[in-house]
């Protein structure tokens, strides 16, 4: 295990949480336990750091996470060797639970939540309510599926930023959908802020952009 590695790893990861690593650090059980290790029954637990090395022009990735006797639990994070996030995704019983975030080039372009299915029995079954009529009615789901998209999906240009695209899921059936359409202010805006964006070669130097009439989301109508 390279803890020089997984240092930077986990400096990458706050980051992008906007936490202080060195913070975390102080008050984490993680750094006082050794990592990669496995129960009484030989499964996985606790704290698991995987480095996959790259190929054919791929890079290589780095995966971290927890796992609760050979289950993934809680918050799991991949990422490029080079630094840049892939994804940041929420797990419990070992499927996809809450909210996701997928990345482009260590860039943010998608932002959703998944409703994770109870692995430990056949059918899984939940009160949803009809968007139409408002009626409530039962849903029963082979738990086979492992996880269903439930919840607002939201889609963002990798470049600007820009919110592109809304959905909403009810147990992986889509419901609402919403493209956003941005005027010639909204598009100037964008162009003057990503001028500055550090991947732009450009520094915030404290400024801070505003659009005066942001674009709603449709939810919030």
């Amino acid at each position: 295990m390279n803890l020089t590695v997984l240092y930077r790893f986990l400096t990458v990861v706050m980051t992008v949480a906007g936490l202080s690593y060195t913070g975390w650090a102080q008050s984490s059980a993680a750094t006082e336990k050794p990592v990669n290790q496995y129960d009484g029954n030989g499964k996985q637990d606790g704290l698991w750091y995987v480095s996959n090395p790259g190929g054919k022009g791929e890079p290589g990735t780095s995966i971290l996470g927890n796992y609760d006797h050979g289950e993934k639990t809680g918050t799991w994070y991949i990422s490029t060797d080079h630094g840049d996030m892939i994804s940041i995704e929420n797990f419990r019983h070992n499927v996809r639970d809450g909210e996701v975030q997928y990345f482009e080039g260590g860039r943010l372009t998608t932002v959703g939540h998944y409703r994770g299915l109870n692995p430990k029995v056949a059918l899984d079954s939940f009160m949803l309510t009809d968007p139409i009529t408002g009626e409530e009615k039962l849903m029963v789901v082979p738990t086979e599926r492992g996880s269903v998209r439930h919840g607002i999906w939201r889609f963002y240009d990798d470049m600007s930023g820009k919110l592109v695209r809304e959905e909403q899921y009810q147990m992986d059936e889509l419901i609402a959908s919403h493209e956003f359409r941005y005027s010639s202010a909204d598009s100037s805006f964008y162009e003057q802020r990503n001028k500055h964006l550090p991947h732009n070669g450009g520094k915030y130097e404290g400024r801070v952009f505003r659009q005066k009439n942001p674009t709603k989301s449709f939810l919030d109508n």
